[in-house]
């Protein structure tokens, strides 16, 4: 799309296709320019000026569903971004969502991003046409609304994070994929490396389910964990060579919770989704239930018991 950026002292207006939107010359990103890796955002370009984010994932027409956004304003973590999309061959509308984008330990290799923007029905993304609205909202840590920013190239050795609890241990895993198929082939470990799966297959699983966790390696590392309502989400990078974006993703986003020495877990592609808890999850996601088979988690697991027993003597 031919545009044009005029600068007039602090305020540029960008022009696209003879229309005009003034945008603040002082919005800019926190990312630094090159290629992030987005958990279910795409794979973004941010150029040297640092004042858009280029191919953002988004389906804000049938036939368009990659776009680049404009930073038009910014305040604190927050940041308004806008796109114009073309309706008709002469009319055009713009588009608005709020971005907050919020550092991590590891920044500057890894950022959160959470939408302020309310869920627009007619498309169902968090886009609007109002932008004096979209940065209205509040912003609430759940599983469907956090998604993870990563700086392509970064050695994620260095930027994972030590699992939680409730899934650290020696388990033999019985999966439900995406495609309805069962097999309790599979082991899984977090014992040695305590920030990451370790998926094995003690069968030839391969031909009775799809990749468990996404992953053909077996290997994902934990990249952010929280828990709300009973439940501890876990968002995990893929160390595959390649993904397909179909079997295999870079990102998935994990729902977990415990009972006694057995562990339920499920399983979506990039992002979490709205139902999913660590039993059930929509259409597309996987199903494991890991029975602790190590000793390190039977210890552990007494451990607690123990001090359960002794506090209710006590009292």
């Amino acid at each position: 799309m031919e545009c044009w950026i005029i600068i007039y002292f602090n305020t540029c207006f960008i022009v696209y296709n003879l229309l005009v939107h003034s945008i603040d010359c002082q919005c800019v990103l926190p990312l630094t320019k090159g290629t992030w890796l987005s958990s279910s955002r795409g794979t973004w370009t941010i150029p040297e000026n640092r004042t858009e984010i280029q191919n953002f994932k988004a389906s804000l027409t049938p036939s368009v569903t990659i776009h680049d956004l404009a930073c038009y304003s910014s305040s604190g973590n927050r940041y308004i971004l806008g796109t114009s999309i073309q309706l008709f061959s002469t009319i055009f509308i713009h588009s608005y969502t709020c971005l907050e984008i919020r550092t991590t330990s590891n920044s500057p290799s890894t950022y959160e991003l959470y939408f302020v923007t309310d869920i627009d029905v007619s498309t169902g993304e968090p886009f609007n046409s109002n932008v004096s609205a979209v940065c209205d909202g509040t912003v609430e840590e759940t599983g469907v609304n956090t998604n993870i920013i990563v700086a392509d190239g970064v050695d994620i050795e260095t930027v994972k994070q030590s699992l939680p609890d409730v899934i650290r241990g020696e388990y033999i895993v019985t999966i439900t994929d995406q495609n309805g198929q069962t097999s309790n082939q599979t082991t899984m470990s977090s014992c040695n490396d305590t920030s990451a799966f370790y998926f094995t297959e003690t069968g030839n699983v391969t031909q009775i389910v799809s990749a468990v966790g996404f992953s053909d390696s077996g290997i994902l590392y934990n990249l952010k964990s929280f828990s709300s309502v009973g439940v501890t989400f876990i968002y995990t990078y893929n160390i595959d060579t390649s993904v397909d974006s179909s079997t295999t993703y870079r990102f998935s986003c994990w729902a977990v919770s415990q009972v006694s020495s057995t562990v339920y877990a499920t399983v979506y592609p990039e992002v979490c989704q709205d139902g999913q808890n660590s039993t059930s999850v929509p259409r597309g996601g996987q199903i494991l239930i890991l029975e602790a088979s190590g000793i390190e988690f039977k210890i552990a697991n007494l451990l607690i018991r123990s001090q359960f027993y002794l506090k209710a003597l006590l009292t």
